[in-house]
């Protein structure tokens, strides 16, 4: 049975939620920095390879659900993601259907469309490429070059606040209001940072953990 065709409201949610999941994730893994004395704490706590595999694979996914939100393929129309999400604006009945939503003239919103599409331009879409070979080398190791995340944080995080900034924009041009990513970056960011070091008050061997080798002679 054939799926109904998602509406742009339904689309512009999906895609919403998913750049908002993808930049938490990108703030859980670098929220460790707001923790004093990390690396000293998981030392003593005998945690610090635990501690550098959970941090690693966090940013990871995020990277990965960055990607996703970003994947720009010609041959996959039915992906619901940014760069479909632009496409559909270009469609004038779509246009037409936001403006009288909003009831404002349709010239507002062309206008508006033009001044997002330009931002995607020149903003974002020339870093994909770049965000997609630290995904594969860093994550799927597909290339020689494996550093580790911490060498990718930077313009990572970038891309990613570029990325929430134009989908606030779309947010703002269909429902003239403001989407909550960046409340919930921030919250997840101090939470994140009170978790790591809340756990860092005993090691594993305090914590009443106890673990099991489900195959001994392997």
């Amino acid at each position: 049975m054939a799926l109904a065709p998602l509406t742009f409201e339904d689309h512009l949610e999906r895609v919403g939620a998913e750049t908002c999941r993808a930049v938490a994730y990108l703030a859980a893994s670098r929220s460790w920095r707001f923790v004093p004395s990390l690396d000293e704490r998981c030392r003593e706590a005998a945690v610090l390879m635990g501690v550098d595999y959970m941090r690693q694979g966090i940013h990871l996914a995020g990277l990965v659900s960055l990607c996703a939100v970003l994947e720009h393929s010609p041959k996959r129309p039915d992906l619901v993601n940014l760069p479909a999400l632009l496409r559909r604006l270009e469609d004038a009945e779509i246009r037409r259907q936001l403006a009288q939503r909003r009831e404002v003239a349709p010239t507002v919103i062309f206008k508006q469309c033009e001044k997002i599409r330009c931002r995607y331009r020149r903003r974002v879409e020339p870093f994909i490429e770049d965000a997609k070979a630290v995904r594969n080398n860093a994550a799927a190791h597909h290339g020689r070059n494996t550093d580790w995340p911490e060498a990718t944080y930077g313009r990572v995080f970038r891309l990613a606040a570029r990325t929430v900034v134009l989908v606030d924009m779309i947010h703002m041009l269909a429902n003239d209001e403001r989407l909550n990513t960046q409340n919930v970056v921030r919250d997840v960011r101090w939470q994140s940072a009170a978790a790591w070091s809340k756990g860092l008050e005993g090691g594993w061997q305090d914590s009443g953990i106890t673990f099991v080798d489900p195959d001994p002679d392997v």
